[in-house]
């Protein structure tokens, strides 16, 4: 499904949700914990960090990988070589 075009900008769109494309502009994604943050509130952000939320950011994160990854084999140049 990320292959088509469509749902490859959607998966990433989703993605970028959690570190600040989104309503309030910050981002869920704690980089000192690795962890994400519940929810977005009017204040700002739900300092709670629980494992549903940081799960929920973890499988998105890794389905643009995966898909990335998927998308580059048979390719002679790969990803890590770019900018190499």
């Amino acid at each position: 499904v990320l292959n088509e075009p469509r749902h490859g900008a959607q998966a990433q769109r989703a993605l970028e949700w959690f570190y600040g494309r989104n309503r309030l502009g910050v981002s869920l994604y704690d980089k000192m914990t690795g962890g994400c943050f519940d929810a977005l509130i009017a204040e700002g952000v739900n300092r709670n960090q629980g494992a549903e939320s940081t799960l929920a950011q973890l499988s998105a994160r890794l389905a643009i990988e995966m898909g990335a990854q998927q998308h580059w084999q048979g390719h002679a140049l790969q990803p890590s070589q770019v900018g190499a």
